[in-house]
């Protein structure tokens, strides 16, 4: 099953989001909850302070018979600040103080459970509180008045009006996350930008070369004039693709065949061959009596048009040396397509098409054997490892680089080896005897003079 593209921007887009989300998130959430733990600390301390106060003053007072003082005090303290409520309360939850007479019902609504301080938050006609109650202890001196039977003789009520504070708080709140998502998608913009502009258009740039690479384009080039990484990047692929621009040209004067042996295998191995040298007759005395522009041209042009014809018939080129090439031929046609090859080679040099060649002709030798192939190092002023090519050698190469050297202009020479592979199948002259150098023994060579009708 083929993978869904996600685009890398919307990649790195959620990436951007989702850490300035979190970061500046949890920033502002701490934060905010710091404050309001400030404000709320603040606010228990100040209203328990007081309320230690009151407790005091009352119990002084109430202990000395000075009830009007009381509360004299609760009014001049309401009347100082109006945020703040101060209320005494009976064990029965009526308010004190408020008709001079002592508490002796049943405690019905201050529970008598209340043996603590307690804070609380409370809410009444849009007012928003922080309540402290404190509970005031029926000791042994306050038994005369209120009674042994109960612990809570009364509570004190203060309530801090935190209503504006609440507001200003939420108002706050919603300031600071509005802030907070401009902020991320101002920096999620910005970053995204930068991103584009600094990596994802560099990488896009990049990767449309290789593209083109793959597709055989091997024109464009990685434009990136930056002084860091993706700059070196850049310049690293500009220098691959000159590489293989090189490599791919190479391959022009080489098949599939010989490229994919190369990848498979460096190490020398024995190869059954059938081996077609072609040599330029007279091309010394031809370089001598022309330019060398025009020596290079017609050069080049019997190179050329000789290889697309070796190719043509799934031939190998081995290698260049000068004006004379080197190919091999492998597989059970090897013989066959190598006298094909060489026939129409010899056909195009001597037919209508003779003017395009400058009237340069070729001998050709045909050899079939056992060679030796593999990466072969040449020794230089840099060293053994510092050039190399892969070629065959062995007896048999040489055998076919003589019967090259014996061919006449527009033969084809053949050695027994390959003629008793193919009796059936071509036309030849022959057999002759060719004297090589380094053999004792005269060689057995046939002139080939063509296929046999009905032979493909």
């Amino acid at each position: 099953m083929k993978k869904r593209f996600v685009p890398l921007t919307r990649k790195v887009n959620a990436i951007i989001i989702v850490s300035l989300i979190l970061g500046l998130g949890l920033m502002t959430f701490f934060f905010t909850r710091e404050l309001n733990t400030a404000i709320n600390d603040t606010t228990h301390r100040g209203l328990e302070q007081q309320g230690r106060i009151l407790h005091t003053a009352i119990e002084n007072l109430m202990l000395s018979g000075e009830a009007p003082l009381a509360i004299s005090l609760f009014k001049d303290l309401r009347s100082a600040d109006n945020r703040l409520m101060i209320q005494l309360y009976k064990r029965d939850g009526t308010p004190a103080f408020n008709g001079g007479d002592t508490m002796n019902q049943v405690d019905n609504l201050i529970p008598e459970n209340l043996q603590e301080d307690r804070f609380f938050r409370a809410e009444h006609e849009d007012k928003v509180y922080t309540v402290f109650l404190k509970p005031l202890e029926n000791t042994s001196q306050c038994f005369l008045c209120h009674g042994s039977d109960h612990t809570v003789r009364g509570v004190i009520d203060i309530r801090a009006d935190i209503t504006d504070p609440v507001m200003r708080q939420q108002r706050s709140t919603l300031i600071s996350g509005s802030v907070f998502f401009i902020l991320v998608a101002f920096l999620a913009v910005l970053l995204t930008q930068y991103l584009k502009a600094a990596v994802i258009r560099p990488v896009k740039t990049i990767g449309q070369v290789c593209s083109n690479v793959a597709n055989g384009d091997f024109n464009t080039r990685a434009e990136i004039n930056r002084n860091e990484e993706l700059g070196a990047l850049g310049e690293t692929v500009n220098t691959m693709v000159e590489g293989l621009f090189e490599r791919f040209e190479l391959t022009k004067y080489g098949s599939s065949s010989t490229i994919e042996m190369i990848r498979e295998d460096k190490e020398g191995k024995k190869v059954s061959v059938t081996l077609l040298c072609s040599d330029i007759r007279g091309f010394t005395s031809y370089t001598e009596k022309n330019p060398p522009e025009r020596v290079v041209k017609y050069l080049n042009s019997v190179l050329n048009f000789q290889s697309e014809i070796i190719t043509s018939f799934s031939g190998d080129i081995n290698r260049y040396a000068g004006d004379e090439i080197v190919a091999m031929f492998v597989g059970e046609r090897a013989e066959l397509e190598a006298c094909k090859a060489a026939i129409e080679i010899q056909r195009e040099l001597t037919g209508p098409n003779s003017d395009l060649y400058d009237g340069l002709n070729v001998g050709i030798g045909i050899n079939t054997g056992e060679v030796i192939q593999g990466m072969i190092a040449h020794m230089t002023p840099m060293g053994p490892d510092r050039r190399a090519d892969f070629t065959v050698i062995g007896d048999n190469v040489n055998i076919v680089s003589r019967l090259c050297d014996a061919a006449r202009p527009g033969q084809i020479l053949i050695a027994e080896s390959t003629m008793s592979k193919l009796t059936d199948c071509i036309d030849t002259d022959g057999p002759f005897r060719l004297k090589a150098k380094g053999k004792v023994d005269y060689l057995k060579v046939f002139y080939l003079r063509g296929i046999r009708e009905g032979v493909s």
